[in-house]
């Protein structure tokens, strides 16, 4: 990792201003992949009179990654190609291909990539160029009374070429480019009048305000293929043997909000906020486009009593929180609640091919806000001159509305899902932090913090029984290699909980395999044994039911500094306690697959002369275990993990040695460290990314 920071910055009473500089790059894990920064920030204030005061901040960067093709949502990236790659096998064929594992000398091996093959012969650059700037002036109308007024804009360009040489797939030997850009465009207005007054004991504030934002996005993406060289890579796609694949889209929306809040405080013993804004987004349907969010909030410093003023020494802050608000979620694709169509080719059959529309999505006229309502309460207090500080709060969320996909059926002839308001849902937990300095003198310092934090999450209702039917649960849509559904959302547990049949180890010998006859027909020793979830005798689908949750049941982490000298060495431990994942890769690594490499622990399998192995019997044709049972639990394990996230060592120069200017010496590591029982790369992992 390189990190390189240039800034200058001064001015006078008149102009301050900034001006900096950076450049940041750093090397993938799997060779040829990079990440690349460059970055540029201009900042500036100018006070052209005790009333009115301007400036502007401008900030333009350009990053380039050269990504590595992971697996994501199929098995077909180089981590799992790797992993699966036959070890007798050659990089190299004699006729100079790459090998694959359908070279392997058994019948009916398969496989058409080698992992060396995606780093010569695959590249995907994805070039980000965005500016990001604001203009903003305010006036001074009296002491009291401001007004703001700022007009920014975040604009960003994301260019995207991939292309695979025709070595790189062997079975398919074409070379294909995929070339795509994406540019976004939103500006954003804010106004708001601030009045501020103090009289005697008492202090107000008061804001009001208009925001204005609107958002257009274009994507537009060519494909083609069978080049005559590799030469020019994904820059002539007009060169492809074929016709190339050209696809573009369009999409905008805009979101109007007029917003108020008032502060009160007394004495700085009693604070009262409350705020209120109604915002309106196209993104729904006509008459539900407009949705009112209040929220209030109160505090009592209670170490501000005249009966806390002995402990003062002690206890120096100790203050009571407690709010009530709802927000709103309005993250969904624009053009939600219309129906839309789709453009399509159509063959009649007698060679002639006709363009024309079909039907993509059907319209929700009822779509509107998802709305979340939240009750806290907290302490906070503080001790010995805020040497040590402690926080905790506890809170109950409710989401009503909430914004779900659902699939219609195929039969309808609507291929694409419509987001539609299902349901409510519910969040309660609780977070502590804590912090202090235990040893504070003139050479030494040793700075501690930790935080806790829990969260229980279940889905309370999927919508009214007499709109929606008996809806009593919603299927996740997989998201690895096209595989069944693994997770659903259903009433009365965490949303996304994992759902399948649950497995109940191995048939150990003839007399387990005999008494299982009756829920397993024809079972032998050595296959795997399943659980009769709803016990009515019968092993099918009906069985499935929820494995576990995705969320863990605490989440934690510390922190310390300690610090002797010039020297100071600074680490932060981050991790989490339950919580299931399903391993994916090791399912990758253990499938049966003639010319498949496999994991080491795939060797333990049953045999009479090992009954107690991890793996059940290896033998073709065996028996149908009863009925569609889908996935299972045979992949799902503990996501508990500790992790050292990042140390640093740091060496303060002395200012003599530059002149008087500050300068430092530093290494650092990140995630050098984590203790787990997941058997794959990284507990902390999702279905879409590495």
């Amino acid at each position: 990792i390189q990190n390189h920071q240039v800034s200058v910055s001064g001015g006078s009473d008149a102009v301050q201003y900034l001006v900096s500089g950076s450049f940041f790059d750093q090397e993938g894990v799997v060779k040829e992949s990079e990440f690349e920064r460059y970055s540029f920030r201009v900042n500036l204030d100018i006070n052209a009179s005790e009333k009115l005061k301007f400036g502007n901040s401008l900030n333009v960067s350009r990053t380039i990654n050269n990504a590595a093709n992971v697996e994501g949502e199929t098995k077909d990236g180089i981590t799992s190609v790797a992993l699966m790659m036959s070890p007798v096998l050659p990089i190299f064929q004699p006729d100079g291909t790459y090998s694959s594992n359908r070279h392997v000398d058994v019948p009916d091996a398969d496989g058409k990539y080698n992992p060396i093959a995606f780093l010569n012969e695959y590249s995907d650059e994805n070039v980000t160029t965005r500016l990001l700037g604001n203009f903003y002036a305010e006036y001074l109308f009296t002491k009291d009374l401001k007004f703001r007024s700022t007009i920014g804009a975040d604009m960003e360009n994301r260019d995207r070429h991939v292309y695979s040489t025709a070595k790189f797939n062997n079975e398919n030997p074409l070379n294909k480019a995929n070339v795509s850009s994406v540019s976004r465009t939103s500006l954003l207005n804010e106004n708001t009048l601030n009045y501020n007054k103090s009289i005697g004991d008492h202090n107000i504030s008061v804001l009001a305000g208009f925001t204005a934002q609107k958002e257009i996005e274009e994507f537009r993406r060519i494909t083609s293929q069978g080049f005559a060289t590799d030469a020019t890579g994904p820059y002539d796609l007009g060169a492809g043997s074929s016709v190339p694949i050209v696809g573009s889209s369009y999409a905008d929306f805009s979101i109007l909000s007029f917003l108020g809040r008032v502060n009160y405080n007394y004495q700085d013993r009693f604070l009262i906020t409350a705020t209120g804004r109604r915002d309106g987004s196209s993104k729904f349907a006509e008459g539900n486009k407009w949705a009112f969010f209040p929220s209030i909030a109160g505090a009592w410093k209670i170490s501000n009593e005249e009966f806390m003023s002995g402990s003062a020494n002690v206890l120096s802050n100790l203050k009571l929180r407690v709010g009530y608000g709802k927000v709103g979620n309005q993250e969904l694709p624009p053009y939600s609640s219309l129906s839309l169509l789709q453009s399509s080719n159509y063959n009649f059959g007698d060679g002639s091919v006709v363009n024309g529309f079909s039907p993509l999505r059907v319209a929700v006229p009822d779509l509107t806000w998802e709305i979340t309502s939240q009750t806290n309460l907290g302490l906070d207090a503080s001790f010995l001159e805020s040497r040590f500080n402690v926080s905790f709060d506890y809170y109950i969320k409710k989401t009503k509305d909430l914004l779900l996909q659902v699939t219609l059926p195929e039969t309808s002839g609507i291929t694409e899902p419509s987001v539609q308001n299902l349901g409510e849902m519910e969040n309660k937990g609780w977070e502590m932090s804590a912090d202090g300095v235990i040893i504070n003198n003139n050479d030494f310092k040793w700075d501690l913090g930790f935080n806790l934090s829990s969260n229980k999450n279940r889905i309370t209702s999927l919508g009214d029984p007499d709109k929606v039917g008996d809806l009593s649960f919603l299927n996740v849509q997989p998201t690895f290699n096209g595989g069944g559904t693994r997770a659903l959302i259903q009433v009365g547990y965490p949303i996304g909980s994992f759902f399948g049949s649950m497995s109940d180890g191995l048939f150990r010998n003839q007399a387990e395999a005999d008494a299982g006859q009756t829920l397993q027909p024809g079972v032998i020793p050595g296959m795997r044994r399943y659980v009769d979830a709803n016990g009515d005798g019968v092993l099918d689908g009906d069985d499935r039911t929820v494995m576990g949750s995705p969320f863990p049941d605490l989440l934690y982490g510390f922190s310390s500094s300690v610090s002797y000298k010039a020297f100071q060495l600074r680490f932060f431990f981050q991790g989490q306690k339950g919580g299931k994942v399903i391993n994916l890769m090791r399912s990758v690594a253990t499938e049966i697959i003639r010319g498949q490499n496999l994991i080491k622990d795939r060797a333990d399998v049953w045999t009479p002369d090992n009954p107690d192995a991890e793996w059940p019997i290896l033998r073709d044709n065996l028996p149908p275990t009863g009925g569609n049972i889908g996935a299972s639990d045979i992949f799902m394990e503990d996501a508990s993990y500790l992790r050292m996230r990042e140390i640093t060592l740091t060496y303060t120069l002395p200012k003599d040695l530059f002149g008087g200017m500050n300068g430092s010496v530093y290494v650092t590591g990140q995630n050098l460290l984590t203790i787990t029982d997941y058997k794959g790369f990284n507990p902390d992992v999702n279905g879409r990314s590495n």
